[in-house]
Formats: structure tokens, sequence, C-alpha cells
């Protein structure tokens, strides 16, 4: 791929099989043009066929899809497939078997969410690519936050695996980072190109003297280097460090307009992942609620258990206050205070062995439809009654599709819709929820077409949604 052109006007070239199994570290301060070279390595790849994913904390690489249509966004305002921490095996998976060139748009997610999410994607993908061992570029943008030198994110294992053990198994890596002087030594050391763009900080510029070896000098033409500008030092392929100027890219940068996103339909394949994936998150999310209803069951029946031995040290302390009694009648009713705690060790016996079942199921991604109660609208299932083995509400539909049909997120935007019994724009239930527009609006999209609300237009006003009566 070609990544930029020399100060003699010769192209600056490197190998795309190798970038994509090598480690890369591209190094500037804050608009010194990181995020651009890494995307112009990313085209190289897209040309090449190459698989990766790109790790996107701030949702700027969504735009590489316009360029190359085959691109893949998971996560984010522009997502082409659903991106959640309980389907994040699941996308490397697919990742590895579709051979995606996939951008993962993190930046809805909380910062523990991030690195749950980092933490699960990178174990499977490391376990899958022991196997399949496929040349595969994943990049790291802000690495300081999941490999930092001090401190230990749940991810910053996996991220070492990576980096460290990942060549053998066809794994390379880059790490974008604005800050050189905190980020793991260890990992910025396996890196084969290096990249060095503006920098201006003291402290920035000594880190960065270390990955320049007897070239340490060099750093002082950082300062004054353009934005299109980089110091570009590969050990195993250049004798010294050269500047370049970065190539074009043939996708915009990160303010692209809505309308170039509009044109781009998503191919037949992407639009079956997408229905893949959100039924097994679908799925996962009701494995989850049903976990914790059953959890909350046998919690329900241990406290009754210790009410009931509270119970017996009651009647042992008064056991000497019974001696009138008879010795037959104590037995008798001894053995059935026995058979009550038999009959209710027996019980939760039964519900620990359904749980243990049901976490082997998880596991397994068998499929589960039960749905936790909402116990919001508890005053209608104690007026119709609930089926407690299929926890199906009688005689309520209403009450029925609430608790059972719809997801949290969809049973808020349902009901609200229903109170307000006028059409909503997108902002106004916002106004009401506590969640963002970007799942308000994908969450209207599920409920139209469950058939539960309808879309209208008002001249001058936009789109409005309102809920079937």
């Amino acid at each position: 791929m070609r990544i930029g052109i020399l100060g003699n006007g010769q192209p600056a070239v490197i190998d795309d099989r190798s970038v994509a199994t090598s480690g890369t570290a591209i190094l500037a301060m804050r608009g010194g043009g990181k995020s651009w070279l890494n995307a112009v390595i990313a085209e190289g790849l897209c040309n090449a066929k190459m698989p990766f994913a790109i790790i996107d904390p701030e949702g700027e690489y969504w735009t590489l899809k316009i360029g190359f249509p085959k691109v893949v966004v998971a996560g984010g305002d522009h997502a082409d497939i659903p991106l959640s921490v309980e389907i994040a095996k699941e996308i490397a998976e697919c990742l590895v078997k579709e051979r995606l060139e996939l951008i993962l748009d993190i930046s809805d997610m909380r910062r523990n969410h991030q690195i749950s999410f980092l933490t699960d994607f990178l174990e499977e993908l490391f376990t899958l690519e022991t196997r399949e061992r496929i040349p595969l570029w994943v990049s790291f943008e802000e690495a300081d936050i999941w490999i930092p030198q001090i401190g230990n994110p749940a991810c910053k294992e996996r991220v070492l695996d990576v980096c460290q053990r990942g060549r053998k198994r066809g794994l390379g890596f880059s790490l974008v980072s604005q800050r050189p002087a905190i980020v793991d030594k260890t990992a910025l050391s396996q890196a084969e190109y290096r990249f060095f763009k503006r920098f201006q900080q003291p402290q920035d510029l000594n880190a960065v003297k270390d990955y320049l070896g007897p070239y340490e000098k060099m750093v002082e033409m950082l300062p004054s280097l353009q934005e299109k500008q980089a110091l570009f030092y590969a050990p195993t392929l250049l004798k010294e460090p050269v500047t370049i100027d970065v190539s074009l890219r043939k996708s915009p940068h990160g303010g692209a307009t809505p309308e170039q996103i509009a044109m781009i339909k998503p191919t037949t394949a992407i639009l079956n992942l997408k229905e893949r994936l959100e039924k097994l998150l679908i799925k996962k999310r009701e494995e989850k609620d049903l976990i914790k209803t059953l959890t909350s069951q046998i919690e329900r029946l241990r406290e009754e258990i210790n009410k009931k031995e509270e119970e017996i040290e009651r009647l042992k302390t008064a056991r000497e206050a019974a001696k009138m009694l008879t010795p037959e009648i104590r037995k008798t009713e001894w053995t059935k205070l026995e058979d009550a705690i038999k009959e209710r060790d027996a019980r939760i016996a039964e519900l620990e062995e359904q749980l243990r079942r049901l976490k082997i199921q998880t596991t397994n991604s068998a499929q589960v439809s039960v749905s936790t109660p909402n116990w919001e609208f508890l005053e209608r299932i104690l007026v119709y009654g609930l089926d407690m083995k299929t926890g199906r509400v009688l005689g309520d539909e209403y009450a029925d599709l609430l608790l059972n049909q719809l997801t949290p997120d969809q049973r808020i935007v349902y009901i609200q819709l229903r109170k307000a019994r006028q059409p909503l724009r997108i902002r106004e239930i916002g106004q009401k929820v506590t969640f963002s527009e970007s799942k308000i609006r994908k969450t209207s999209k599920t409920l139209q077409r469950m058939r539960l609300i309808e879309a209208t237009r008002w001249i001058g006003k936009g789109k409005y949604y309102k809920a079937k009566v």
C-alpha cells in the first residue's frame, strides 16, 4: 500500500500483508493527523481485501464506508449492525468467519462498558485466530485508555496478547495515541512501523526518543512538522527515519454529510448479519432477565427457610413448656414440621437445578423465550392473574404485551406514546425517558415493525410517532 511520498518524490510503499500482521504505532499531539494516517492504512487494507477491526471510541471512522461500501459499521449513529457487550464474542466470530472490514463505534457506551466489550471481543478474537490464523489487523484508537503504563483495566491483558503474541496467529495491530508518555512501553516496543507526527510537549518528546533508537536527535524536528507530514521509522526496512507527506484519503474525514451515507444501501449480507445479531441480542437479554428472576425466587425461598429455622429455634426453646403433651402428640407435630422443611428444601434444590441448566443453555446459546415480569404492572397482574409456568397474564392482552413481548426500552417508549394520546417527535419522547435519541429512534422503528405504533409527517414539522390504540 502507498502511505505517502518521500522527500525525493518517490512513493512510500509498505507491504499490505506485512502491515496486516505486524505492529504499527502512530503518535502525535491532538490535531496532528493521527486518525487521518490510520485511515489511510485502513483504506490500503480495504483495497487489498484484508479484514480488520478499528476500535473507535470517538465515532469518527464511519465515513470509511463512503469510499468503501463493504465496510461494516457496528454501533453509533451510522450503525449497519447492533453493538452491545452481550454479543461481543459473536461479533468477533462474525469478523473472522465473514472476513469483515469492521468499524467498532463504541462512542455511545460508558467507559466501563467499553472496557468490558473490548475484553470479551479480544478474548474471543484471540481464540478464533489461534485456530484460523488469517491476516487480521486490529487498530486501537486512544491506546492510552486500553493499555496505560500505570493501571490495569480489564482489557489491558487482552490488548497485550494481541501486541506480543498475535503475530504468530495472523494478528497485526496499530496503536494510535496523543500521549505516548503514558502508553504501555511493552506494547509500543512491538511496533515494527513507527510514525511520529507533530509534538510540542517536552514529556511527549522525551517519550518519543526511546522509539527513534540511535536517531533520537531527530525528535527536534517534530514540533515543526506540518499536519500532512510524518516522520516514518521502520528499523527492519530503513537505515534511518525518513520524512513523508501522508497520502490523501479516498473517503472523507469525520465530517461527511448524512446525505452521502443515505445513498449507500446495505448489501444483503449486511442485512442478514444485522438481523441475526439483533435476534441474538434479544435472546441474550431475555436469558439474562430469566436468570435474574430465578435467582430472585431462590433468594425468597431461602429467606422463608431462614424464617422456618428461626421458628424451629423458638419451638426448641418452648419445648420444655410442652412437657405436659403426650410423647405421641409431640412426635406427630415434629414430624409435620420436618416434612414441611423437607418439602421446602426439595423446592430450593429444584430451582437451583433449573438455574444451573439455564446457565448451561446460555453458554450454548440455547433458545429461551421467557421474560421477566415487570412489577410496574403488579395491580393488573393481581386483578387478572399470572400463569407462573409461562409468565403470561391471564385475560389482559395489553399487560401481557408489556410484560412478555417487549424489551424494557420498547416498553418505556410505547407507554409514553400511549400516555401522550397524541403524536410525539423523537425529541419530545427523549424528554420523558433517560436514554439517548439514537436509541429512541431505533426502538421506535422496531415498534413500528411490530405494528404497535405508526409514523406520520406534519408538513414543515418532520416525523411524529403515535401509539395504535
